[in-house]
């Protein structure tokens, strides 16, 4: 098939023949995602939360986010009763332990 290269056809096929390996790779290997959305939803968090961040009160506030924000990364990661780990190491040092339903 012809067509010049500016034509949105023209424009479709150079995009087909630059993602031909990906998709050979994806048809060869089942295990293989077509997409990228868990990567993008994981990465959701972090951009919604961004402006938010920005007014975190103070530069103590700010790395009180940080430090729950990893641990819920952390956590998501993991999932619950991962092995190896204190089912709730972090409640005693954040002040807490004592707050029922935790």
């Amino acid at each position: 098939m012809q067509a010049l290269p500016k034509s949105p056809l023209g424009e479709a096929l150079t995009y087909l023949l630059n993602q031909l390996t990906p998709l050979e790779r994806f048809l060869e290997d089942g295990r293989l995602w077509l997409d990228n959305n868990l990567s993008e939803n994981a990465l959701r968090h972090q951009v919604v939360g961004r402006k938010n961040w920005l007014f975190a009160g103070s530069d103590e506030g700010a790395d009180w986010n940080a430090t729950f924000v990893t641990m819920i990364a952390s956590c998501r990661l993991h999932g619950p009763g991962a092995p190896g780990l204190p089912a709730r190491p972090f409640l005693p040092a954040a002040g807490l332990a004592q707050k029922p339903g935790l």
